[in-house]
Formats: structure tokens, sequence, C-alpha cells
């Protein structure tokens, strides 16, 4: 189940998610979610290679910064659901 929070619109779009998962949806997801994390990290560390030889475009400076966005709310993510599932686990 999820749950979006229209109440607070930030440039067109729900200003906070809400995910609700059991204890065995996390543990089914969170290989999932550690493999897309090691892309987006991947990609955010070839734009950031691209950006600090001072090359790059303004179009690699913008998936610099969405990857950049990408890796942060997949690691809080990855985080949530290991405490979860530790929690759940004892």
């Amino acid at each position: 189940m999820a749950y979006l929070d229209h109440t607070r619109p930030y440039n067109g779009k729900p200003l906070e998610y809400t995910l609700c998962l059991t204890v065995d949806e996390c543990k089914l997801l969170l290989p999932v979610m550690k493999t897309a994390l090691k892309r987006q990290q991947n990609l955010y560390d070839k734009y950031r290679d691209i950006q600090d030889s001072g090359e790059a475009t303004t179009r690699q400076q913008t998936a610099l910064m969405d990857a950049e966005t990408g890796v942060a709310h997949l690691e809080d993510a990855v985080e949530k659901a290991q405490e979860l599932i530790k929690l759940f686990e004892k």
C-alpha cells in the first residue's frame, strides 16, 4: 500500500511519499532496492567524474543532480527496510 501526501505540493509533485510494507514484503524487496541503489551509485559516479573533469554539459549536470537525489532516496529506503526487518525479526 502506498500513500501520497498531496496536501503540500512542491513543483507539481507530492512533497511526501509514504510506503507501507509488511516485513515479508521488505525482505522480498530489499535485494531489488540494493541492486537499484548500486546502479544509481554507478550512474552518479559516472556523472561525478565528468563533472570533476570540467567537461560536463548542462544536461550532464542535471543528470548528476538527479542521480544524487536518487541515491539519497534509495539509501534512505534501504536503511528503513533494514531497520524494519531487524525490529520485527526479534
